[in-house]
């Protein structure tokens, strides 16, 4: 099946892609991106996107981000791009992606190296109470979290939150974090946690990475206080490229920028297909790919008449003037099949499987067997 396409026909994962790899490096072009989406009728798509970025790569810092709105005016996408960008450059490698990689990669747990906090001495806590869930998985698990943060060994906490996420259930984890805020924290910290709990969703990789942010905020409470306004271009200048592209949307010259090379992950179009293959046929003809394309194309294809015909795999127009009027209105400049080549493959083109990198954490690298392994060798040793 084709990647849906964006409002200017980019393959919509490959899009997704792209904004994420502009967050991290921190370049404009992720204001770019965050326009394709907007003016694609795709503005939450982008805001989750990029706050997947924050919660891989930001490292907990500035958790109120978690509640700016959707990317649909300058403003709204220069303060998110901004203040995301900002968390990643501050998080440097002290990211959720490093350390959930690095636990999942851990055969056994690390062993839990002695406190360093002043409190050393203080006998360890009961856990909170266990929600229901299995008595011999939490109280050893409590241990791992509660030894590992006060010898500020975010490694080993990592391997303990991995292997509590594959033993039990997401509201005892919620639990066990609130309850290793010490009382004397800034109430911003509790607010933080509060803040991650509410915003992730019931899905177990959205619960683990909002805990990973915890989790990274209690090792480093500071990130949780409101920081100063990053440092950032001037929203004017995000004001005028954003109303420069607008003005050639759904037009050739619209697509300023190629997907880069880099987002091109395992888990994109090209991605996963090998380079014997190209799907630049799908640009050249993106009739039959526009009914499940994004928000835009599907309400303008069906605005227009447009029907799916399961038989022959095309878009069926009611007549040829409305064909005609489809194009007209929505290829002013002429069709895709008709553009360079360059063009062309600005989004489409040869596949990269072989070379391609790895794609950001998915549920199944986190949550998968490896990590129920290491849940049942832990629980299996602590009886």
């Amino acid at each position: 099946m084709p990647s849906p396409l964006t409002r200017n026909l980019y393959s919509m994962d490959e899009a997704i892609s792209a904004l994420q790899v502009s967050l991290r490096a921190a370049n404009g072009r992720a204001l770019f991106w965050l326009w394709e989406l907007s003016v694609s009728l795709e503005a939450d798509t982008a805001l989750t996107a990029a706050l997947d970025a924050w919660l891989l790569w930001g490292g907990g810092i500035d958790p109120t981000l978690l509640t700016l709105p959707a990317p649909t005016t300058p403003a709204s996408a220069h303060a998110l791009m901004s203040r995301i960008q900002t968390a990643i450059q501050t998080a440097h490698s002290l990211s959720a992606h490093r350390f959930l990689t690095e636990a999942a990669a851990l055969s056994e747990p690390p062993p839990l190296p002695a406190p360093v906090t002043p409190d050393a001495a203080t006998p360890l806590p009961p856990p909170p109470p266990d929600n229901e869930d299995d008595p011999d998985y939490g109280p050893p698990l409590w241990t791992g979290l509660y030894m590992a943060l006060r010898a500020h060994s975010r490694r080993t906490a990592f391997w303990y939150l991995q292997a509590a996420a594959a033993a039990l259930c997401p509201d005892t984890i919620w639990l066990f974090l609130q309850h290793l805020a010490p009382v004397t924290l800034p109430p911003a910290v509790t607010e933080a946690l509060n803040l991650l709990q509410q915003h992730a969703t019931p899905h177990p990789e959205s619960q683990l990475l909002h805990q990973a942010a915890a989790l990274l905020i209690l090792f480093d409470p500071v990130t949780a206080v409101p920081q100063p306004p990053p440092k950032a271009p001037p929203a004017a200048l995000a004001t005028r490229d954003w109303e420069s592209w607008t003005a050639k949307v759904g037009r050739r010259a619209a697509r300023i920028h190629p997907i880069p090379p880099t987002a091109l992950h395992q888990a994109t179009t090209r991605g996963t297909m090998s380079s014997a293959y190209t799907n630049i046929e799908e640009l050249r003809d993106p009739l039959p790919s526009l009914l499940g394309g994004c928000t835009f194309w599907r309400q303008a294809a069906l605005s227009a008449g447009a029907l799916y015909n399961a038989d022959t795999d095309q878009v069926w127009f009611p007549s040829d003037e409305a064909l005609e009027y489809f194009y007209a209105t929505y290829f002013p400049d002429d069709i895709p099949d008709e553009w360079s080549l360059a063009d062309q493959q600005k989004s489409h083109g040869v596949g990269c499987a072989e070379t391609a990198p790895p794609a950001p954490l998915t549920a199944d690298t986190l949550l998968g067997q490896k990590v129920d392994a290491l849940a049942d060798l832990f629980a299996a040793a602590s009886l």
